[in-house]
């Protein structure tokens, strides 16, 4: 039996949209690790978001804290 995480087909990877906004320097870095991977810049940010999430542990209060990881 496979877990939802490694069956695209699962009810639950069902694509959801999320809007967000980025900052200039972000949204500059973005494009340019976008273009660079030769992806576009949604693709580069559900990778890179999904990966955060998977690997940064809980950030405390202060957003800047991510800054020191």
């Amino acid at each position: 039996m496979s877990t939802p995480i490694n069956d695209p087909e699962h009810p639950a990877n069902n694509p959801v949209s999320t809007r967000i906004l980025l900052m200039r320097p972000a949204s500059d870095l973005l494009t340019l690790a976008a273009k660079k991977a030769g992806r576009t810049r949604a693709v580069e940010a559900q990778l890179r978001l999904y990966h955060s999430l998977k690997t940064i542990p809980v950030l405390t209060d202060d957003p800047h804290d991510i800054l020191t990881l």
